[in-house]
């Protein structure tokens, strides 16, 4: 049937609870009106007023109910439109006494100033909307309308989860001090992402003075923002006073060794933060930052690919977790680690038992440090996935040599379940056969979910 002629017609009827009740159940609780361009204002107002009143009408703040508008071409007036629907039903409630809205407009948005007001008055009094995901679409949220956004934030109590990724954002000092009093006064935002808009230093100074006294943000993301040493500075202060903030992501900033100092600092003082991504930071330096995880006791996944830490950073990071009882993913990707750095991350696996995954692609290894990882395989009891690249070289008999020991160690092994290689087509045959081989004796019973891949000669 065609289900935005059955909206409209709810809409056009109105006081039909029952049926919009009847309608989310066939849905499964779960809205796709996915790749339509050809959604209408209209069309776009009977459907924001079919989730308000499924909201409303439920009753039941445990539930949740997905709409997903995904590549559908929103422009101001439709978005205009749906955030009017969205309030048709609005009642004088509170949070706890109505069904959650997640609202995903992912890649389907062309916002500009106009629109995001409209947002901004939803948000200001809708008590439905949890969720809302404006990323990866065309938006150009002016600095007028981002102080909507934020202005509206201070005093909503609904809204856990605000996606505005890629939305060619900034913040100033015209919009700034609303992010601090936003970030200190809201009580209900979970989870924030910013990343791909120019925030910049000064805008993460004031980030930072607002996450100084925030008490329930715990994830906020800002991935590629134009953030330099200075904005990681004012961040990582507020790292040391924050009890709130799990994970924090600021990947693809140039924030070099100076940055990366500055956070290590503070992050020895953290006992909140798990999870930490400096993906491409410019980052070659690991004195501090292997120092801080011999103190912090709460960081369970660290991110450090494409930078360049080289074999010196494996072995100051291998030495550091030795000791450590609480870090399980360890992400070093294109960090120029050769055998001797591998060889280090090897002896320290002998002796931590909590790091679950260990990504090490794109690195120049070229056999020996697969041996000794071989060898350790054999005596770990908790890494569960391994991901490795084998440089190809002018000395592939060495290099199979190397692989063919470490494929042969597996069969020792009773933990691992997840094992990704980019291989020769000799190196992938000798690991099949093996495969097979331990398979058949039956003394590895995950076997069957190790993934392996051939790369073209």
């Amino acid at each position: 049937f065609d289900l935005i002629s059955v909206i409209r017609c709810l809409h056009e009827t109105q006081n039909v609870d029952d049926l919009c009740l009847s309608l989310a159940d066939m849905l499964q609780w779960k809205l796709n009106i996915s790749m339509r361009s050809t959604l209408t204002p209209s069309d776009c107002l009977s459907i924001g007023y079919f989730l308000s009143c499924v909201c409303h009408c439920c009753k039941s703040p445990q539930k949740m109910f997905f709409a997903n508008l995904f590549l559908c071409s929103l422009n101001d007036k439709r978005i205009e439109y749906l955030m009017r629907g969205l309030l048709l039903c609005e009642k004088s409630v509170s949070t706890t006494d109505v069904c959650k809205l997640v609202l995903n407009l992912q890649h389907s948005t062309n916002i500009h100033s106009k629109g995001a007001f409209f947002i901004a008055k939803t948000l200001k009094c809708s008590v439905i909307l949890s969720h809302l995901i404006l990323a990866m679409g065309s938006n150009h949220i002016g600095e007028d309308a981002l102080k909507s956004i934020v202005e509206a934030l201070v005093s909503n109590c609904s809204l856990v989860q605000l996606d505005l990724s890629k939305c060619s954002m900034q913040i100033t000092d015209f919009s700034g001090p609303l992010v601090v009093e936003m970030l200190q006064k809201n009580k209900s935002l979970h989870f924030l992402n910013m990343s791909s808009n120019n925030i910049s230093n000064s805008g993460a100074a004031y980030i930072g003075r607002g996450l100084g006294e925030n008490t329930v943000l715990k994830t906020i993301n800002l991935e590629m923002c134009g953030i330099t040493a200075a904005g990681a500075e004012s961040l990582a202060s507020a790292l040391a006073v924050n009890k709130s903030l799990e994970e924090l992501d600021l990947s693809c900033n140039n924030i070099s060794n100076e940055g990366a100092a500055a956070i290590s600092e503070f992050l020895s003082l953290n006992i909140n933060l798990k999870t930490l991504s400096l993906d491409s930071c410019d980052i070659t330096e690991m004195e501090l930052l292997s120092g801080s995880l011999r103190k912090n006791t709460s960081l369970e996944v660290l991110k450090l690919g494409a930078n360049n830490i080289g074999d010196k950073g494996a072995r100051l990071l291998a030495e550091s977790l030795k000791g450590n009882k609480t870090l399980s993913c360890l992400t070093l990707h294109n960090n120029r680690i050769s055998d001797a750095g591998v060889e280090d991350l090897a002896e320290m696996l002998i002796v931590n038992n909590t790091i679950k995954k260990l990504d090490l692609k794109f690195n120049p290894i070229q056999g020996p440090g697969i041996v000794k990882l071989g060898t350790t395989l054999k005596i770990n009891q908790s890494l569960q996935e391994l991901e490795l690249w084998l440089k190809h070289d002018s000395v592939p008999d060495l290099q199979h040599h190397c692989f063919k020991q470490f494929s042969q160690c597996l069969s020792f092994n009773v933990c691992l379940t997840k094992l990704s290689f980019k291989l020769c087509n000799e190196c992938r045959s000798i690991m099949l056969r093996d495969v097979n081989s331990t398979r058949r004796m039956g003394k590895h019973p995950e076997l069957n979910f190790f993934m392996i891949r051939e790369v073209n000669n």
